[in-house]
């Protein structure tokens, strides 16, 4: 229960962050975008971290489980990229994508 509470607040701490953004018709500074990424993440770490610690996972989260983990893997060589692009002056908007793709990916994947 205490992770979906976490999981709730981080969504409404989105949306509310996405709506105040709309309606400012400010754009989002890379630094901005960077915390974001590394906050999604975080939050999905720990959340597969407690589930690996589970003692009888089903076969359901086992899958979910070998299906997070290379994603996360990935999410580990691509933030630091985009924070290195940041600190050169030049965010790749690729590796940006990229990184919110596989963030998407992981929200959906339940757990």
């Amino acid at each position: 229960m205490n992770r979906q509470i976490k999981l709730a607040f981080i969504a409404v701490l989105v949306l509310a962050f996405a709506v105040g953004c709309a309606t400012m018709n400010v754009e989002i500074t890379p630094k901005a975008k960077l915390a974001y990424m590394f906050q999604m993440y975080n939050a999905q770490h720990e959340d597969y971290m407690n589930m690996a610690k589970m003692p009888n996972l089903t076969d359901a989260q086992k899958t979910i489980l070998r299906a997070k983990k290379p994603v996360l893997e990935t999410l580990q060589t691509l933030i630091p990229l985009y924070d290195t692009s940041i600190q050169a002056g030049a965010p790749s908007a690729s590796t940006e994508q990229q990184i919110y793709n596989l963030l998407n990916q992981l929200q959906t994947m339940g757990g």
